[in-house]
């Protein structure tokens, strides 16, 4: 049932939540090399953000990084 309150429901306006779909990275690059040909890189989230962020932008007056700390679960595969 849709309410009229859309904050509520999956039916947010667009850009106020991420969708992740679980991938197992390792097994998906893999398979990537074999069918492209192409190299790839496997980073944490974490990393990926260290390396092509602006984190001192993204740092919080207490210190916190929400951008390094709330998706540690997730990773990032690059090709090239």
């Amino acid at each position: 049932m849709l309410t009229k309150d859309k904050a509520n429901t999956q039916q947010v306006q667009q850009g106020y939540f991420d969708v992740f779909f679980p991938t197992d990275f390792e097994v998906m690059e893999g398979l990537y090399r074999a069918v492209t040909g192409k190299l790839t890189k496997v980073f944490t989230h974490e990393d990926f953000m260290k390396r092509w962020a602006y984190v001192e932008h993204t740092t919080t007056q207490n210190g916190d990084n929400p951008l390094l700390s709330w998706y540690q679960n997730a990773s990032v595969m690059t090709t090239v």
